[in-house]
């Protein structure tokens, strides 16, 4: 019998790289809800300050959040815990292209692009 047979006739079923491969998905979380989950006290209040983690491991892995420049709101993120060659923080114009960048670096630091 053929090891790659799930006895269906002509079908083989997909090689292990292919179906243990998932998107990369993240938790966005408001610092300070973070913060009580962890145990610990939070003096950050603001609705725009996430922790970043990874539901795999359920351990915070970086954080982003809104901060003012020049009288411009820029996002900025950063990697909190995966040890990785830089870049490992950045900042771009708006929420979704900084959680892109992001899962991007991250995917990376982790070998997962």
């Amino acid at each position: 019998m053929d090891p790659d047979d799930d006895g269906t006739p002509g079908k083989r079923p997909p090689a292990p790289s292919e179906t243990s491969r998932q998107p990369m998905t993240l938790l966005l979380r408001t610092t300070r809800s973070q913060a009580c989950i962890e145990g610990l006290d939070s003096d950050i209040s603001d609705d725009n300050d996430y922790a970043v983690v990874d539901p795999e491991t359920d351990e915070r892995v970086g954080r982003i959040y809104l901060e003012t420049f020049l009288a411009e709101p820029r996002w900025l993120w950063f990697l909190q815990t995966v040890p990785a060659p830089p870049p490992n923080s950045g900042k771009e114009d708006t929420l979704e292209e900084v959680k892109a960048a992001f899962k991007r670096r991250y995917g990376e630091a982790k070998g997962r692009t």
